[in-house]
């Protein structure tokens, strides 16, 4: 059997896995004076889970924990995240595969958390290399790094491998004999069929998400160049490092979930994703065109009136649609969504309130 096939068909096995795994981690790290610093060793070598949601260290969001050997900050929506993978996973395998939306959404943190993960590590070696500082792996543990290496190349793989399935298998809702008629320079005339579009709160929903998921995605590894930012401070001003920041992040994130899946983790728990508007195939010039139309003033207010397309959208000729959802275990996984985000929002209040 071909090594996709296989992680496809075992990745209930694989996912459970991961989320049980992150579970112990942050299990053990919640007792520190516990654990003996060789169980700290075991766990992170058999820990695959690079998810790390940071608000630039910001304390509001921020539990005491321990790692290996050292004390650091882990974000309440961790726990909350592995929740939710933990729960994806089982309501996959009770669905019979029908409800996938909350495992797909966690494989896709996973996925860019990896990615920005690599980014972080040649970062920082590539700080080492400019100011030659001495040995570059002077800091590490040589078998961890190369443990922590193989680890972001496994679950890179298997992420990517489980969301371009998904992606194929993914079934659009068609508008029952409702066809559009294209007509083609050398063709002539062709009709193709009609699907279902998402709505304008879908559509909300989707900018809500992955301007959040941005932000905890990125800013730990932000928060890491905080040299380089003091320096473009210094030089452009807050508010126009700040806008830069979001441009290059915000701007990678759409092109690399988008190019490879054709959706971003915000219209994988909306259960939507985008679409060639008069083709069956969408170039990655359309995908650069959507993402830098995010950037025109005012874009946001396109979406107002009666059509759900943005200036994105119609620039680059696509189109957000709907995929087909099973409404009975759909209606579940919004059950355990809103939990979750009653119980952040919760914790968001009483933190507040401790605070003032």
């Amino acid at each position: 059997m071909h090594i996709l096939d296989k992680i496809n068909n075992n990745i209930f096995y694989i996912a459970l896995y991961i989320s049980v795994m992150s579970i112990l981690v942050y299990v053990t790290s919640l007792m520190p004076n516990l654990i003996p610093d060789m169980l700290w060793y075991t766990v992170y070598i058999l820990d695959v889970s690079t998810v790390d949601l940071a608000f630039f260290n910001n304390e509001f969001f921020i539990l005491p924990s321990k790692t290996v050997n050292y004390f650091y900050g882990i974000s309440i929506l961790n726990p909350l995240y592995i929740l939710l993978f933990l729960a994806g996973t089982l309501l996959y395998a009770i669905s019979g595969k029908k409800e996938s939306r909350l495992l797909d959404f966690s494989f896709s943190i996973l996925f860019i958390s990896g990615i920005i993960s690599v980014i972080n590590l040649l970062f920082e070696f590539s700080i080492r290399i400019f100011l030659a500082s001495g040995n570059i792996f002077e800091d590490y543990n040589f078998l961890l790094l190369i443990i922590y290496i193989l680890k972001l190349a496994v679950i890179l793989f298997i992420s990517y491998v489980y969301l371009r399935k998904r992606y194929k298998d993914k079934k659009l809702i068609l508008l029952d004999e409702n066809f559009i008629k294209i007509y083609k320079k050398n063709n002539g005339v062709e009709s193709i069929p009609k699907y279902q579009e998402a709505s304008k709160l879908q559509r909300f929903g989707h900018y809500f998400i992955d301007f959040f998921m941005i932000v905890f995605l990125f800013s730990k590894f932000i928060f890491t160049m905080s040299d380089v930012i003091k320096d473009l401070v210094y030089f452009i001003g807050d508010r126009l490092t700040m806008f830069l920041l979001y441009f290059i992040v915000s701007t990678f994130y759409y092109l690399l979930f988008e190019t490879l899946f054709k959706a971003t983790p915000g219209k994988y728990l909306m259960y939507t994703g985008i679409i060639h508007a008069k083709d069956n195939r969408i170039s990655f010039g359309q995908i650069v065109i959507r993402t830098l139309s995010r950037r025109i003033p005012f874009e946001a207010f396109s979406f107002l009136g009666t059509t759900t397309n943005g200036w994105h959208d119609k620039l680059s000729n696509t189109v957000v649609v709907e995929h087909e959802a099973d409404k009975k275990y759909g209606k579940i996984a919004k059950i355990i969504l809103s939990i979750l985000a009653l119980t952040f929002l919760v914790f968001v209040i009483l933190n507040l309130i401790d605070k003032f």
